[in-house]
């Protein structure tokens, strides 16, 4: 049987096998495609099916890149607003709340100042308890410690009873009870005295403590809402952050910093 000399290709087919091959070997040196040449070739059909995967692979990859950049870039926008909002909550209470009206924010606020002044243990005061520790602070830091007095404590007493802050930079000796807890939250809330011994600076050191804590509230509710299941992580976490979450964050100490921390670690 011959082939049709109509038909393309026709004239190359031989029914010897040998004639074939020297007839492909004819057809490819002239640029004639043999598509039978294919199919006889099993090592070019792998290498067409290889190419074939790898295509197939680099797009799935640049799929997944841009789900991976769609996914961080709105991570990062809950996280922020997320942040801002909790940022402006406590802020609220950072300014509004009366100087030391926190249990113990003057001894706090010694052991920031004392400790961003260069001072990280102190000696034991004298004829105090063992906890207590000798800080040398400016005055107008040392005497919030004897202003709280007036209306701690007191329901009948509201804080108008304080006096006027002391506006001095006079170094002065104080006792601080927290002189030995970890350094790390007061040096980074105590940051604001560096610049001002003026007592109007503990409001800016409220503000650094509530950014703090509000940088991990924000993280804690972003990653419900961005990778949780459902509703009820997210309605888990916005339980947790009471007002007194937001307060104890919005004063100077380290109380805020621990529960947004814990609400962080377990969302």
């Amino acid at each position: 049987m011959t082939g049709d000399p109509r038909l393309p290709g026709a004239g190359n087919y031989h029914p010897d096998p040998v004639a074939r091959g020297v007839a492909r070997e004819q057809g490819a040196a002239g640029g004639e495609h043999d598509p039978q040449a294919h199919d006889d070739d099993p090592q070019a059909s792998g290498e067409h099916d290889s190419q074939a995967a790898v295509g197939r692979d680099g797009a799935v990859s640049r799929s997944s890149e841009r789900l991976g950049g769609v996914r961080s870039r709105r991570f990062l926008l809950t996280w922020t607003v997320a942040f801002l909002g909790f940022f402006v909550l406590g802020a609220i209470s950072s300014l509004g709340a009366p100087l030391n009206s926190s249990p113990d924010e003057s001894n706090h606020i010694a052991r920031a100042v004392s400790l961003d002044a260069g001072q990280l243990l102190g000696p034991q005061a004298r004829g105090q308890q063992k906890a207590e520790i000798a800080v040398i602070i400016p005055r107008s830091f040392a005497a919030l410690e004897r202003s709280r007095k007036c209306f701690q404590l007191k329901v009948d007493v509201t804080p108008e009873c304080l006096p006027r802050p002391v506006d001095s930079s006079r170094l002065v000796h104080a006792k601080t009870y927290v002189g030995r807890y970890p350094p790390f939250y007061y040096a980074i809330v105590g940051f604001p005295s560096v610049f001002s011994s003026s007592p109007q600076v503990v409001y800016a050191m409220r503000l650094v403590s509530m950014m703090l804590s509000a940088l991990l509230l924000g993280l804690a509710l972003a990653l419900a809402l961005c990778f949780g299941s459902g509703t009820a992580l997210t309605g888990g976490v916005l339980l947790a952050v009471t007002p007194q979450v937001l307060y104890d964050s919005s004063v100077v100490q380290p109380s805020g910093l621990e529960m947004s921390s814990a609400i962080c670690v377990w969302t």
